[in-house]
């Protein structure tokens, strides 16, 4: 499509950007303004204002920008300084259909439809599941489509049409091209900034490709099980959107012109010697530069965003300057902010109670660790030295801790946190399921194996059964067999038959507090999809509620549980993210958590049922990146709050005592 000075809309690079009266106006600009923006004031000294026009203030940051990166310094946009802002136009782009100056729609092939499948690859809060091929198929389309859901002021007809692309220049600053040595710009600085947070690269992020970075791209390649050539084209592009946490759990601190360590902890109101410590800062003066990452010490409460929300917004809702906002939040554009990404709230606290027991892994093996929430206590329960995750098991229905069961592999660990006392024994069979009975003396095992909770003695089993459930006599199990629910009296062993759904596969089940309602998990042949279903047990009446579910946890009053779900793209299996939402009796559902990488423990709900737990993480199931800190994060479930209540920490298997 061609642009003159006289169209009300003008594509990004279609045109050079100038200083001069009356001003230049348009989207192209408002475009730049944001992207410089991005950048560390060492680079462009001062935050623009995002109104699409191109004055003073604009012309000295552009000369700001190529003076950094040793560009002719005219304070003109045009093909080279449009270069090193990531995006090829001019010489730079010879062939083929320069990245947003036509319509890409199905059936579009050429060199920009690699652009945008690359911009897509590289994406945070990516739909894209397969490297850049050039061909705009189906597959580039969805994703096009789930982008433009994003954002209210764009129609997701799956066209990439001019507002499309002013949000995927915004969004998607890496991709635009290829990356390798000597090629220095704001989506370098991105890449670096990619590098940094997934633990490849720990130098300062400067926008220059050099050894340094080169060195972080080859061994993120190597781990990714890429191609080894230090340079970043489809395939590392791919992986890096891929690898990188949505939402962004790993917060970073940007340092700007003039901080010191006193004025960031104020901004966050934390202990000053907390940060030195956590970042390694040198005495005497404990000295920070512009642009330097920092790591911050837990609590930091966040504010998970809801469709259209722009910075300001987010500010006026807590009361927080917005000055204060976007100097803790410099890697956000201003303006309409991503779905379910976390806003950090410098100085907000949300309040919390109770404590919580989870497990911590490191170099020796997992520790069984408790944190009293409303003081932010951490200690150690005991040292379990296991090699692979454990999972841990509350003791009984009212949740109140004396004991907790750890299990891994063949060995059971029985904690009592009142007297310190540490059991262990071990059973025949691999555990993968484990519940105690309500009066803490027997426990039923994976198919049906009931132990003696003192001693690990088999004193009952069942066969072909799945995860076998305690009522409240504490003699009497609930399970499932070829797709009937039964209960058996193991003093008896008499059975009784419940209802059945033998057309289907029961994959799990879930039992509520009261044992009054079933939440129940089946497959539908040819067995990827699931479907969710709710039973009353007064009357055996159930109905199906919801699909594609893999986790749930019953609210302590039973009138409420948490599911999560796979929302699946890209129709390969087993891309997906993790849908967490909360439902209710009365059929009322909420979304909690949108996220690439989440886990729930078996009892994530808080004493009075209006928070619960979780672990955040970035995924490795695709590329096998570095692993990467698995934190505890506590969800407000009425509001759109969530804490990282631990740091740096891999941590499993959170329960609220």
């Amino acid at each position: 499509m061609r642009n003159n000075e006289r169209s009300p809309y003008y594509y990004f690079g279609s045109r050079t950007l100038r200083f001069r009266i009356p001003f230049m106006q348009g989207n192209d600009i408002k475009v730049l303004q944001e992207l410089l923006n991005l950048l560390p004031d060492n680079i462009v000294s001062e935050p623009l204002v995002p109104d699409g026009v191109f004055g003073n203030t604009t012309r000295v940051a552009v000369k700001q920008f190529q003076a950094y990166f040793d560009l002719r310094i005219d304070g003109m946009a045009g093909p080279e300084t449009f270069f090193a802002l990531g995006h090829r136009t001019g010489p730079y782009a010879t062939d083929g259909p320069v990245f947003s100056s036509r319509l890409i729609k199905p059936g579009s092939n050429g060199n920009d439809v690699t652009i945008l499948q690359n911009r897509l690859g590289a994406f945070r809060k990516g739909y894209l599941n397969r490297p850049a091929g050039g061909k705009y198929d189906k597959f580039s389309q969805e994703a096009v489509i789930r982008f433009q859901h994003d954002f209210p002021d764009l129609n997701p007809d799956g066209i990439v049409g001019p507002q499309t692309y002013d949000a995927l220049f915004i969004w998607a600053p890496l991709g635009g091209r290829t990356l390798r040595r000597a090629r220095n710009g704001l989506d370098t600085y991105w890449l670096q900034c990619q590098l940094f947070i997934l633990g490849y690269y720990n130098r300062p992020l400067h926008g220059y490709f050099d050894a340094a970075t080169e060195k972080a791209v080859r061994s993120f390649q190597t781990d990714a099980i890429l191609r080894i050539d230090g340079s970043v084209g489809p395939q590392t592009f791919l992986a890096l959107g891929t690898s990188s946490p949505y939402p962004s759990s790993l917060y970073y601190y940007r340092v700007a012109k003039g901080d010191s360590v006193f004025q960031i902890a104020h901004l966050f109101n934390q202990n000053m010697e907390e940060i030195i410590k956590l970042n390694d800062l040198q005495p005497p003066d404990y000295n920070v530069y512009a642009g330097q990452m920092l790591s911050l010490p837990s609590p930091l409460t966040f504010h998970l965003v809801e469709k259209g929300e722009t910075l300001e917004q987010v500010a006026r809702k807590y009361a927080i300057p917005l000055s204060d906002m976007l100097k803790a939040n410099p890697l956000v554009p201003s303006s309409a902010l991503l779905p379910d990404e976390m806003i950090v709230l410098p100085r907000f606290r949300q309040v919390m109670e109770g404590t919580l027991i989870y497990l911590q892994n490191d170099s020796n093996g997992y520790n069984l660790k408790t944190l009293n929430l409303s003081r932010l206590h951490t200690s150690t329960a005991a040292f379990l030295g296991e090699a692979r995750p454990p999972e841990i098991f509350l003791f009984a229905s009212d949740r109140k801790a004396s004991i907790i069961t750890v299990h891994n592999g063949k060995n059971i660990t029985t904690v009592d946190l009142e007297t310190g006392v540490i059991k262990k024994f071990r059973v025949n069979d691999t555990t993968n399921y484990l519940d105690w009975s309500p009066d803490v003396t027997k426990l039923v095992l994976n198919e049906g194996i009931v132990l003696d909770g003192q001693t690990g003695r088999e004193i009952f089993g069942l066969d072909g059964v799945i995860s076998p459930r305690w009522f409240n006599d504490s003699k009497t199990l609930l399970y499932t067999s070829k797709g009937y629910f039964n209960t058996i009296d193991i003093t008896t062993g008499q059975v009784s038959n419940l209802f059945s759904r033998p057309d289907e596969s029961i994959w799990f089940f879930r039992l509520s507090p009261d044992q009054a309602w079933l939440l129940f998990f089946a497959f539908i042949p040819p067995g990827r999809i699931t479907v969710t279903y709710r039973c009353n047990l007064s009357t055996l009446a159930w109905e199906e509620i919801s699909s594609n579910d893999f986790a749930a946890a019953w609210g302590r009053n039973s009138s409420q549980f948490l599911l999560m779900a796979r929302d699946y793209y890209g129709e390969f299996f087993p891309w997906f993210y993790c849908n967490l939402r909360l439902d209710d009796l009365d059929s009322n559902r909420s979304g909690q958590v949108y996220a690439k990488g989440m886990e729930l423990g078996s009892n994530p709900f808080a004493i009075n049922d209006k928070q619960f737990a979780l672990v955040l993480f970035n995924p490795s199931t695709f590329y096998d990146v570095k692993n990467q800190a698995r934190d505890i994060f506590v969800k407000d479930l009425t509001s759109r709050l969530i804490t990282r209540v631990t740091g740096g920490e891999k941590a499993f298997s959170p329960n609220w005592l």
